[in-house]
């Protein structure tokens, strides 16, 4: 079982109705939940996914403190990232909510293109370019939220 640390600054119900707000979804319940304790979180684990170990390196912040910048390590600067700037992929479909990084240039999302109620969790590499490769830039992890926290494990040492 992951051990998770908890943070000095715990996410608020009006943190996470403004980041609603900004990516135009409601979070899953669990997800919520557990932010609330964990945002930003460095577990330093592992998820099997068709018999590859992929890195859960680290949940993305919900709230901030005052005068900080929501960058990549935020969900809004992730999603800005994704679809806001110069650089985003125009090609990407819309729908998919960043909440983790993998700490190598990949973003766990939930993926709302089937479900606005229960999102599915996936990966998004993102500096592939979706029309060039669909499969490539998205891969699909888990059903729900509490199915990947529930899958993470440390690596054999």
């Amino acid at each position: 079982m992951v051990k998770w640390a908890t943070v000095k600054q715990p996410a608020t119900d009006e943190d996470i109705k403004r980041i609603e707000g900004f990516v135009g979804q409601k979070l899953p319940k669990d997800y919520v939940e557990w932010v609330k304790v964990y945002q930003g979180s460095i577990p330093g684990v592992y998820i099997n996914v068709d018999g590859e170990p992929y890195t859960f390196d680290q949940l993305l912040s919900v709230s901030k403190e005052e005068g900080d910048t929501e960058d990549s390590n935020h969900i809004m600067g992730a999603f800005r990232e994704m679809y806001l700037t110069d650089d985003s992929d125009p090609s990407l479909p819309k729908g998919f909510v960043p909440f983790a990084l993998d700490g190598q240039n990949k973003w766990y999302c939930f993926d709302y293109r089937e479900s606005n109620e229960s999102p599915s969790i996936v990966l998004i590499n993102w500096e592939a370019h979706y029309e060039d490769g669909p499969d490539y830039v998205v891969t699909y992890i888990r059903e729900s939220f509490r199915e990947l926290i529930d899958s993470l494990f440390y690596p054999s040492t």
